[in-house]
């Protein structure tokens, strides 16, 4: 078994489509301390837009099953739409209907800062275990260092980071 994401399943389609028909996609199993992350992204209106009945329109239309399905079509980017998943396109494909499967127990990112960090360092490990880097039963300590050190590093810099925020705002004549 090696984890693929979405993103992976075109390129293997027209570079090994003899592979293709030899593999299968699955579904992360559910259950007790397993989940699936979303990725994505957000549509924000900002407060202050000019055109903000237009702006609220766009975000509509973006978030239909249509819109999310033709996205598709064009970047392989997995409708976050129920409906779209509905069309045949995705609905009759073995591979997507395992991803279809997956959404179903899959929950957002944490909303923390650190996040995209603490998951390209579990990426690399998870890499490292796959290929015999590092061994399966070293895994968790190794993780745990990369995570305090990356918490630390936060924790250190978080202050100045509000010094800067304020700084800037003096600077702009905004505090």
């Amino acid at each position: 078994m090696v984890p693929c994401m979405a993103w992976s399943i075109p390129g293997m389609r027209a570079g090994a489509p003899d592979l293709t028909a030899r593999v299968a996609a699955a579904p992360v199993p559910v259950g007790a301390g397993s989940a699936s992350f979303l990725g994505g992204g957000n549509l924000v209106i900002c407060r202050g837009a000019r055109h903000q009945d237009w702006a609220w329109k766009l975000r509509v239309y973006l978030s239909s099953p249509a819109a999310q399905l033709e996205m598709f079509k064009e970047t392989g980017t997995l409708p976050a739409h129920h409906g779209a998943w509905i069309d045949p396109l995705l609905a009759s494909d073995a591979y997507w209907t395992a991803f279809a499967t997956q959404f179903e127990s899959a929950r957002p990112h944490p909303g923390a800062p650190e996040w995209p960090e603490i998951e390209s360092a579990l990426g690399r490990l998870v890499d490292a275990v796959l290929q015999d880097r590092v061994s399966p039963a070293s895994a968790p300590e190794i993780l745990e260092d990369h995570l305090a050190s990356i918490l630390e590093r936060s924790v250190r810099h978080q202050p100045l980071a509000w010094l800067t925020i304020v700084l800037a705002g003096v600077l702009l004549g905004m505090v």
